[in-house]
């Protein structure tokens, strides 16, 4: 399951990365990306 979570994770990751691209103005969704990367990493590692 932790391997699912892990992939999950980086596909959302990934997802808010490239839509947060094509809109250079938004940074929160950049920054929200982010936490959401660390979030399932933290989670991952625990």
């Amino acid at each position: 399951m932790d391997l699912v979570q892990a992939l999950l994770g980086l596909a959302v990751f990934y997802f808010l990365v490239f839509a947060g691209g094509s809109l250079v103005e938004n940074e929160t969704l950049l920054l929200l990306a982010l936490a959401i990367g660390v979030y399932y990493w933290v989670s991952i590692q625990s």
